[in-house]
């Protein structure tokens, strides 16, 4: 795919890279050939590399004159990146490029999450790795795999392939501050069964889909109140209760880490009460438009008639309807507490519920939460504990990563501030964030670790919408190259 007229062309090192980390495919788990592309450019530049069982990979480049004594440091990045789009987008995730575009001074993608989550941080290495005439210590240059899943290439990382004993992470989406913490987590996911019936009378098919919300990140955006089309989905199904209706498959969102945008229900209703609907749905859009934030004020719920032939003939009995929407109606969601002691509001805790497929009677519940104490998130996994048992579901607990607890005075983190100033004029802002970082994992395995999370401006993240700012990448590579002067 060729790149854009208007793609930036300076810092020619780290552009260039960028544009060729977006041409190959990297969903989580299906890393393959972005492993090899990293393999292929190690030995392009003369540089030694190692590959764990993982499918991590750390490429070396040495020391340049002076610095040989200074203490090898540690620049991590994860190769995976969320693969999300618009309903109308056509792309096969895994094996098709990103299409890039340049829009008032962003960089961004056709409809679909750019990857700069955190193809930047792996773009910024392999800048690194071949550009010339630059003062540095060692480099270990840390390339996970699978983070937007759960952390699983930093969980699983052979720690002997790294040395370092400075990290600093590349997966800040930030221009001008400096993280030194951020959350834990846990995927919750339940599983059971919904009885069925087969439908008869004269009832007809119907298509009801929620869309047009903004989405996000289920940790940075988690406390802007965005809209969870999974919950307004349930919500209009609950207020459609005056009539009669049957469920027959449900479906909403795309991953853990996703606030739901979209979500869809087949039903089967008397042709009679379609008005009722269709009246009720404006009126839910209306409704929901009273709160929701700008971003959301896109949101559209249509109704659309199926095909009776080609259309499922199984429903939820009455029982097992009422079951799912109360469950669905009352499973939590959003930011539970927060730190006000920060330099802006701090989520401390949250759940986001991620993902629901009712398909066939088979129903499946996604849930991830998100803690920096991790204490303070037992009220939340208790009541999803109860909600299991009261609505006789499996409950199956995945693997969770530790939160990265703050540390304001390491000495990584007064040279990085008084290279800001040098560089800025300006001190750069020092915070935490409620998102999954693998510093706290690494921190964990590495011991002794002094670790801080860079990056310039990034929005959207997670979401089709997802962009990167031109100008604050520029400065992000330029104080990047002082900072690793300085170390």
């Amino acid at each position: 795919m060729s790149i854009p007229n208007d793609y930036p062309q300076m810092p020619k090192e780290f552009w260039q890279k960028f544009y060729e980390v977006t041409q190959v495919p990297r969903p989580s788990k299906q890393e393959k050939k972005f492993i090899e592309y990293l393999e292929k450019s190690a030995k392009s530049a003369g540089l030694k590399y190692k590959k764990d069982r993982a499918g991590n990979v750390v490429i070396y480049k040495p020391a340049t004159a002076g610095y040989e004594n200074h203490g090898a440091v540690i620049i991590q990045s994860h190769m995976d990146m969320v693969c999300d789009k618009t309903p109308e987008r056509k792309i096969d995730f895994a094996k098709d490029p990103i299409e890039l575009c340049v829009e008032d001074g962003w960089v961004c993608a056709n409809g679909t999450t750019l990857g700069a989550d955190n193809g930047l941080g792996c773009a910024v290495a392999l800048g690194l790795m071949e550009t010339k005439g630059i003062k540095h210590p060692a480099l270990e240059l840390l390339f996970t795999v699978d983070e937007e899943t759960g952390l699983h290439g930093a969980l699983e990382l052979d720690a002997s392939m790294v040395k370092g004993k400075k990290l600093i992470n590349l997966d800040t989406e930030e221009w001008g501050a400096a993280y030194i913490g951020c959350a834990g987590g846990i995927d919750y996911e339940l599983k059971g069964e919904f009885a069925g019936d087969n439908i008869g009378g004269n009832l007809l098919p119907v298509k009801i889909v929620v869309g047009g919300l903004k989405g996000g990140h289920s940790g940075i955006d988690i406390h802007r109140g965005r809209g969870n089309a999974i919950k307004i989905l349930a919500d209009l199904l609950w207020a459609l209760g005056e009539k009669e209706f049957f469920i027959s498959q449900f479906m909403g969102g795309a991953a853990h880490n996703i606030i739901p945008r979209d979500a869809v229900v087949d039903i089967w209703i008397a042709e009679s009460d379609l008005k009722f609907l269709n009246a009720l749905c404006t009126e839910k859009v209306k409704f929901y438009k009273t709160f929701l934030k700008e971003d959301d004020q896109a949101l559209f719920i249509t109704v659309a008639k199926q095909d009776k032939k080609s259309s499922h003939k199984r429903a939820l009995q009455p029982k097992q309807q009422s079951r799912l929407l109360n469950l669905l109606n009352v499973f939590p969601h959003g930011a539970y507490g927060y730190n006000w002691e920060a330099d802006c509001p701090l989520v401390t805790h949250s759940s986001n519920l991620a993902i629901v497929k009712l398909v066939d009677g088979e129903f499946y519940l996604l849930t991830s939460i998100r803690y920096l104490e991790k204490n303070e998130v037992i009220e939340v996994e208790n009541k999803i504990d109860a909600l299991s048992k009261t609505f006789c579901l499996q409950k199956i607990k995945g693997k969770s990563y530790p939160s990265w607890r703050p540390v304001f005075d390491s000495p990584l983190l007064e040279v990085t501030k008084r290279v800001f100033l040098q560089e800025e004029g300006e001190e750069i802002k020092v915070k935490a964030i409620h998102a999954g970082l693998e510093c706290g994992i690494l921190k964990d395995k590495l011991k002794e670790l002094d670790a801080i999370s860079l990056g310039p401006n990034i929005k959207g993240v997670h979401s089709p919408s997802e962009r990167i700012e031109i100008e604050s990448t520029s400065k992000f590579w330029y104080f990047f190259l002082k900072l690793l002067e300085s170390l």
